[in-house]
């Protein structure tokens, strides 16, 4: 297992693991069509693209050469924190610790960078919201985020405090 910095170059490999983990994760949770409003919104090349170049950071965890897992995240030096503002893992490589492995890379990150904390939203009825309390975040609140189109992420708030 290895963690590896993605570049421009790789926007196909998040976008291939975004397009097969989206349809199976989230059909219990949210339409058909906000599926794909939201994958085509938060997936296209020019999206992927601006966000590298404002800062956004993609780290693509792979096993035996294959990329399985990524996690795209936002550092707020300034004011002390890392935001996750993706987390995926390939159906197929899920509850076999690499979820665990990328979370754990980004409070490295925040720790080596001497933040205080990791912060994310997950939608309220994903199973993931009981991972990230066993893996130490905690909720804060609720939130409904209009997304356009008639569309909400129905998320909560959650954040991991940094052992100082």
């Amino acid at each position: 297992m290895k963690i590896k910095a993605a570049a421009k170059e790789d926007i196909h490999i998040i976008q291939d693991i975004a397009h097969k983990t989206w349809p199976i994760s989230y059909a219990d949770m949210i339409s058909q069509a906000q599926i794909e409003y939201m994958l085509d919104m938060m997936y296209n090349d020019q999206t992927l693209h601006n966000q590298m170049e404002s800062g956004h950071e993609f780290y693509i965890l792979e096993i035996e050469n294959n990329s399985v897992g990524f996690a795209g995240i936002e550092p707020f030096k300034e004011e002390s924190y890392i935001f996750i503002h993706k987390l995926y893992v390939l159906p197929s490589f899920q509850g076999k610790g690499i979820g665990k492995e990328l979370v754990n890379y980004v409070i490295g990150l925040a720790s080596e960078w001497n933040l205080k904390e990791v912060r994310l939203n997950v939608n309220r009825t994903n199973k993931a919201v009981q991972f990230y309390i066993k893996n130490g975040f905690e909720i804060l609140k609720s939130l409904d985020i209009d997304i356009g189109s008639g569309f909400y992420m129905n998320d909560y708030s959650m954040n991991f405090t940094i052992a100082q």
